[in-house]
């Protein structure tokens, strides 16, 4: 490299570095956070306003910030307001400390009633905590759960959880019940995770869980065990938050695998990986389109994937698939019918579509298609899900499916 080469590169490497070094650095002023700590709404704002700064000398892009930060999904309104090196930013809290009814009705279940205590925004800093029970004829649960995203507002994550539940599950063969079991499950665990920028996160978990069977009708009643497992998750997501949907495209891959179990059977190992996109088309109508894969080795009756009734199985029992791996598909189409202060009304039909090994002697591969129409309420002011309906068709499953869902379904 010739003298005027190397003194040009060095040039420009100055150059960059000192733009970098010298970067403006703005005031940040929190206005309107009632219940919000000024240090945790300030951090927010301060990381958001990194993100949107690839080029040091380049503008702030105010709408880009303004939309960061209702992506923390605790605030219905943000305004901002630059002047020279001071950001004023103004928010309008959402109502986080609320309690949620749990109301769950489908066709061929039994329904389901509970209540939780759920806090989105616990002591101001963003964090989560979720406590209550959910009872019905057939599944009793009880709840206890804490996420902290930014432990000490740096970029770790914790969480941590307890819970019990009891369920009485059915396989199905179509629409014939063909094995079941009454499950008594305790379980608990914590996880640990970084997050590496506003799209990509990692984190490891660690789980214990002792489960205890009882005869149910007159099939073979499993042997109780407990056992404890590993599990990592990757996630990564470039979505921004529109109250009724969430503009952008999310992947989220999880391993589990079980170190130890009391019952010397073989170890199990999970693989799943779900993505999940949604966009605007036009006049405020929103495509989602979600799909999830699940593979696992040295599955049995007991440890099978026991899935039904979300989102690419609708119209089949919550819980009623014991799947070794399946492949699932959703699309929805959102179209608001109008919108409030409070909220958003929306129909929305669907399509679901998916293939499912089943945890059988034979292996049996199921192929099936849903597909109907729902209609939901989303909520601006009030930090909960929406209430909603819908109903269908599934070809292979319960043929002609409802359900209704206030707050949170449990399967």
């Amino acid at each position: 490299m010739t003298k005027k080469k190397l003194i040009g590169c060095l040039a420009i490497f100055i150059t960059l570095f000192s733009k970098a070094l010298f970067a403006t650095e703005y005031q940040i002023i929190i206005k309107g956070n009632d219940k919000s700590e000024n240090e945790f709404v300030s951090k927010l704002a301060s990381k958001c306003v990194k993100a949107q700064r690839i080029d040091p000398e380049g503008e702030l892009d105010v709408d880009a910030l303004k939309t960061c930060i209702i992506n923390s999904k605790l605030f219905s309104e943000v305004n901002i307001e630059k002047r020279e090196e001071t950001i004023t930013v103004s928010v309008k809290e959402r109502l986080t400390l609320i309690p949620i009814p749990i109301v769950s009705i489908g066709s061929g279940e039994d329904a389901s009633y509970g209540l939780f205590l759920m806090e989105t925004n616990f002591l101001g800093m963003g964090k989560t905590l979720v406590l209550g029970g959910v009872v019905s004829g057939t599944n009793d649960t009880m709840f206890l759960m804490y996420e902290d995203p930014a432990v000490l507002n740096s970029n770790w994550m914790f969480g941590t959880h307890i819970g019990s539940q009891t369920n009485e599950v059915y396989r199905y063969n179509g629409d014939k019940k063909g094995d079941g079991i009454q499950e008594k499950a305790n379980a608990y665990g914590a996880s640990i995770g970084y997050t590496f920028n506003s799209e990509l996160s990692a984190s490891m978990s660690l789980m214990h869980s002792a489960n205890e069977y009882k005869i149910l009708d007159d099939y073979q009643l499993p042997e109780d065990f407990e056992f404890n497992s590993i599990g990592l998750n990757l996630s990564w997501s470039d979505t921004h938050f529109k109250f009724y949907y969430q503009d952008g495209l999310s992947l989220q891959l999880d391993i589990t695998q079980q170190i130890d179990r009391s019952d010397d059977e073989a170890l199990m190992q999970t693989y799943q990986l779900t993505g999940d996109w949604q966009m605007n088309l036009f006049s405020d109508h929103a495509l989602q389109v979600g799909f999830e894969l699940a593979n696992t080795y040295h599955a049995d009756r007991k440890t099978a994937l026991k899935v039904g009734g979300s989102p690419g199985m609708r119209g089949i029992n919550d819980s009623g698939v014991w799947a070794k791996a399946y492949g699932s598909l959703a699309i929805d189409y959102n179209i608001p019918l109008s919108t409030h202060d409070s909220g958003t009304w929306t129909v929305a039909p669907f399509f679901d579509a998916g293939k499912i090994q089943s945890i059988t002697n034979s292996d049996e591969t199921i192929n099936y298609t849903a597909y109907g129409i729902g209609t939901y309420y989303y909520f601006k002011e009030i930090a909960i899900p929406a209430i909603g309906i819908y109903m269908g068709m599934n070809n292979k499953y319960q043929k002609v499916f409802s359900s209704f869902t206030l707050g949170f379904k449990f399967n």
